[in-house]
């Protein structure tokens, strides 16, 4: 995911360096012999909740968007990165003592706003066995509000992901360290992969529509997921458009569509489409209406058969 800031302008290696910090990828240096591969625990050993407020100025045009992060008393790792969807344009970030955010590359499309503990410049060598972690991050048990963001479009569901802090074993050679981001890219991770995925609230584009499908889902079963569209004021679902709808992580498209008597659409989608994991904690439905308005819909999400985290 791209990321996206206002205030805190960092140089590419310095934005890098804070996301191989929180993935544990520096830490893949050349600095000596190790012990035979092995992959490090995925980022995700947490359950992050975010608490969000949301007010409007008649007089700016401009809604401000707070937040307060939560990482649970059970949680095994602590909150090193944690990115808020907002596809659309956004000013005035703003973020507490220890935290910052990462701006975008230029030219790149605004996709989510993304914050980090702060790394103490000495405690990050180019050289170094492990990248230790920053003094900032949220431990298990804690929460930490001061985070906010403005923008001109009002509020609907969005995406967020959380990433735990890891450390990963040092490689030998690059050819060592290519062979782990190979043959571990589940634990690595990505900037949208394994962290942990739940929903807030953020500026959307179009209108937010509410929907329905099972509260928990088998990521390894087969059949159809049906998830239902239901109208609201701004959206009669007469006017959704049936080949712009997408739904869950992979963008699957409806196997089946099929109207019910009481103002609602059902979708009907196949479950090994939609690529849910299991630490997903929320899914996603996008569309558009004929006249080309997009609107989307989210719910949580109870993966089954699952681990433990």
């Amino acid at each position: 995911m791209t990321r996206s800031g206002e205030e805190v302008i960092m140089n590419r290696t310095h934005r890098i360096c804070h996301w191989a910090r929180g993935w544990g990828l520096l830490a893949l240096l050349v600095v000596g012999p190790v012990a035979a591969l092995t992959c490090p625990t995925p980022p995700n050993e947490l359950r992050v909740t975010i608490g969000a407020q949301v007010s409007y100025d008649a007089a700016t045009h401009l809604y401000t968007y707070r937040y307060s992060f939560h990482n649970a008393a059970l949680s095994v790792q602590a909150l090193d990165s944690l990115d808020i969807g907002a596809p659309v344009p956004i000013t005035g970030v703003q973020f507490p003592r220890g935290w910052i955010d990462i701006p975008p590359d230029v030219g790149d499309p605004v996709e989510a706003v993304s914050f980090f503990p702060y790394l103490l410049p000495s405690s990050a060598p180019v050289q170094s066995v492990t990248i230790p972690p920053s003094p900032w991050e949220l431990q298990p048990g804690q929460t930490l509000g001061g985070f906010r963001f403005q923008s001109p479009h009002g509020p609907g569901p969005v995406p967020f992901y959380a990433m735990g802090y890891v450390t990963v074993a040092t490689q030998s050679s690059e050819e060592s360290a290519e062979e782990m981001t190979e043959a571990c890219g589940y634990s690595l991770g990505t900037p949208s992969g394994v962290g942990r995925m739940g929903r807030t609230l953020g500026p959307i584009l179009g209108i937010s529509v509410p929907i329905h499908f099972p509260p928990a889902l088998n990521h390894k079963a087969v059949g159809l997921v049906p998830v239902r569209i239901s109208a609201t004021h701004q959206l009669n679902v007469d006017d959704i458009d049936p080949s712009s709808l997408r739904f869950g992580p992979q963008q699957a498209v409806p196997q089946a569509i099929h109207r019910t008597g009481a103002g609602a659409l059902v979708a009907d989608f196949a479950m090994r489409k939609i690529g849910l994991q299991c630490w997903d904690g929320a899914l996603f439905l996008y569309g558009k209406t004929r006249s080309g308005t997009p609107f989307v819909g989210a719910q949580n999400v109870t993966p089954v058969d699952c681990p433990r985290w």
